[in-house]
C-alpha cells in the first residue's frame, strides 16, 4: 500500500481511538433504579488480590473538572479552546512539512511502543525505578509551583522522593515534590536560578547518574530533523497535581508521556500579547496569568486568547514548536521525558 494511504489509515485509526476514549469518559453507569451513578472502584476482594503486586502508578482515577469555563470574579466565561490533532507515527516528511515547518503542535501515537519503559522494564512499576535509581541523590522542587513564594528545593535520594512525595497521597500542595529536570538559568527562567552549583550539576544529569534508565527509552527519529546536533533530554517525575505554570521554551519539544496522564493547555506565539509575560529577565518566558483561575480585571486581554487543550496519555508524544506557550497539570502520578532540539 502506498505510504500516503498508510498515513491516512493510521490517522483515521487515531481519530477513532480518540472518539472512543471521549465516549467512554462521558458514558454514565446506571444503577438498578435506572439512575446514573459514578463508576465504582475495585471491590475488597479485588483490592486484596493486588496487595502483593508491584507498586504500579499512573492509572489511578482522577477528579477532573470538565466544565467549559474558568472562574473569574465569581462569574463564568467561555474558553476559546480547540482540540489538538492526534496521529499515529507520521512519516518524517509529513512531520516536517505539516507540523515543524508550520509551527503546529500534534500528538503522536505509537512512537513509544517499543520502549522497554513501556513494556518489560515499565516505569509505572515504582519498585523497578527504586531498584535502579533508589540511592541516587536528586534535587526536588517542593511547593505548589515555581512561581509560588514558598517554593523551594531539597536534596534527597530517589527512593525517598518516591516514598515521601509520589506514593504519599496525604502531602498538601504546598509541600508537593516534583523532580523537574530543566536547566536553571539557561533553559528556564524563574526561581530555578536560585540553585547552588551542586544542585545544578545534579539537576541536569539524572540520566547520566542513572545510565540504566537510558536503556529504557529511545531517541525519537523526529529529533534528527533539527538544525543543531545538541539534543537536551529532561525528566519530569512527580505525583498527581504537579503544575508547570504557563510558559514557553525556545526549542522544538517532543514531550513523551511514559507514565500517567497530563492535561495541557496550549497557546501559539501569536497570543503572546494576551498572555502578559513577566517583564523581568528571569521570568520573561512565564505568564503572570493563572490560567485555571484567571483574573480578568488585572489581565483583561486574556479573554481574547485562543488556545488548545488536550490530555496526553501514557505512550503518546506531544510535539511543541518553539515558543509555544504551555500550561501542564498532572492528572495522576506522571513520568515524562522532554527531547529539546534546535
Amino acid at each position: 500500500m502506498p505510504r500516503e494511504l498508510w498515513d491516512q489509515l493510521h490517522e483515521l485509526i487515531g481519530h477513532c481511538q480518540t472518539k472512543w476514549r471521549e465516549q467512554m469518559t462521558m458514558a454514565p453507569s446506571h444503577g438498578a433504579d435506572g439512575r446514573s451513578s459514578p463508576p465504582q472502584g475495585p471491590t475488597t476482594s479485588e483490592r486484596k488480590a493486588t496487595d502483593t503486586q508491584p507498586t504500579q502508578v499512573g492509572e489511578e482515577n482522577e477528579d477532573e473538572d470538565e466544565e467549559e469555563g474558568e472562574e473569574e470574579g465569581g462569574k463564568r466565561f467561555k474558553l476559546d479552546l480547540q482540540p489538538v490533532e492526534r496521529i499515529r507515527r507520521p512519516s518524517m516528511e509529513r512531520f516536517l512539512r505539516d507540523y515543524m515547518q508550520k509551527g503546529v503542535p500534534v500528538i503522536i501515537t505509537g512512537g513509544m511502543d517499543g520502549w522497554p519503559a513501556m513494556n518489560e522494564r515499565a516505569w509505572a512499576n515504582l519498585d523497578y525505578l527504586k531498584s535502579i535509581a533508589g540511592p541516587r541523590t536528586v534535587p526536588v522542587e517542593v511547593g505548589t509551583h515555581y512561581l509560588h513564594p514558598e517554593w523551594s528545593q531539597k536534596l534527597m535520594t530517589f527512593a525517598q522522593f518516591i516514598d515521601n512525595h509520589v506514593t504519599n497521597s496525604q502531602v498538601p500542595a504546598t509541600n508537593r515534590g516534583y523532580l523537574a529536570q530543566a536547566r536553571p538559568g539557561k533553559d528556564r527562567g524563574g526561581p530555578r536560578q536560585r540553585l547552588s552549583d551542586e544542585h545544578c550539576r545534579l539537576r541536569i544529569e539524572l540520566f547520566e547518574l542513572v545510565p540504566e534508565l537510558q536503556r529504557d527509552f529511545g531517541l525519537p527519529d523526529y529529533c534528527g530533523l533539527g538544525q543543531g546536533e545538541d539534543i537536551k533530554i529532561q525528566a519530569w517525575f512527580g505525583p498527581k497535581g504537579t503544575v508547570s505554570p504557563l510558559h514557553e521554551d525556545p526549542y522544538h519539544n517532543l514531550l513523551a508521556q511514559v507514565v500517567g496522564r497530563k492535561r495541557i493547555r496550549l497557546y501559539s506565539p501569536h497570543n503572546t500579547p494576551f498572555l502578559y509575560p513577566h517583564t523581568g529577565k528571569t521570568l520573561k518566558n512565564t505568564s503572570q496569568i493563572d490560567v485555571e483561575r484567571p483574573d480578568l480585571e488585572r489581565f483583561p486581554l486574556f479573554a481574547q486568547a485562543q488556545g488548545e487543550e488536550l490530555v496526553l496519555e501514557a505512550g503518546e508524544m506531544l510535539y511543541l514548536p518553539p515558543h509555544y506557550w504551555h500550561f501542564v497539570r498532572s492528572l495522576s502520578v506522571s513520568f515524562s521525558i522532554s527531547f529539546w532540539f534546535d
